[in-house]
């Protein structure tokens, strides 16, 4: 086969390139200033978050109720939003380590997008309600406000209010949320995108030479060759 020549070394091209499968990228929840989230609760606190690690983040679609707003917890919020009190029980506790270890108070909570809204609504305006821990509230919240802010005045009121207790505040349209966020290259083996765009034209080109080099041994084959796959084409 004429291209079986040209396969070592396209393939010796392919190993020196690298491994382009091993550009992956992992996801990193980000608060509202756009840098890393940070956790919720603290130790000595009670655990919060929809996946009970503290911060207010989810699993994909998991989270229903998408608990991405950590705010300073105080009974209030219970009363003002319709639920029953549980602003006040004891919860298993943060320990030291990130686990949990006894039951101790709410100190601050993640909580739900709709609750947060109403919450404002409620107790009468942004200035009337607990404050936000800004590095501790998902941007996926922001993003999730944005795009319901036109057609409802009351997400429009949480979506101000997250901005007036932190003006830091980024604006979503970069596409983040809370399960696909800012890309960070793998540290081990990772590639930027311009090393894999430089791989990937170099694999190209490689590819190019070798069908050039193939084409041009087709055309130079003996005589009895040709006349050999004319023989085989006619069962001959």
């Amino acid at each position: 086969m004429p291209c079986a020549a040209g396969a070592p070394a396209l393939a010796a091209l392919l190993l020196a390139a690298g491994p382009l499968a091993s550009c992956t990228a992992a996801a990193e929840v980000l608060g509202l200033a756009g840098e890393a989230l940070e956790t919720c609760s603290k130790p000595g606190t009670a655990m919060t978050g929809f996946t009970r690690d503290g911060k207010c983040q989810d699993l994909g679609d998991d989270d229903a109720g998408s608990h991405h707003i950590c705010i300073q917890m105080k009974s209030d919020f219970c009363t003002q939003t319709g639920q029953p009190n549980w602003c006040t029980e004891n919860q298993p506790c943060m320990a030291k380590d990130g686990g949990t270890e006894g039951e101790c108070k709410i100190g601050n909570w993640c909580v739900c997008q709709w609750a947060f809204a109403r919450y404002i609504q409620m107790a009468g305006g942004c200035d009337a309600i607990v404050d936000l821990q800004c590095d501790a509230t998902n941007l996926a919240a922001v993003k999730a406000y944005e795009a319901d802010a036109k057609a409802d005045k009351t997400i429009q009121d949480a979506l101000d209010c997250i901005k007036q207790k932190c003006p830091s505040t980024v604006s979503s349209l970069q596409g983040l949320s809370d399960a696909t966020a800012r890309p960070s290259v793998a540290s081990a083996g990772g590639w930027s995108s311009t090393s894999a765009a430089g791989a990937l034209l170099l694999v190209l080109a490689a590819g190019a030479a070798v069908s050039l080099v193939a084409a041009r041994r087709r055309g130079a084959a003996p005589a009895a060759a040709c006349e050999w796959s004319a023989m085989s084409e006619n069962g001959l």
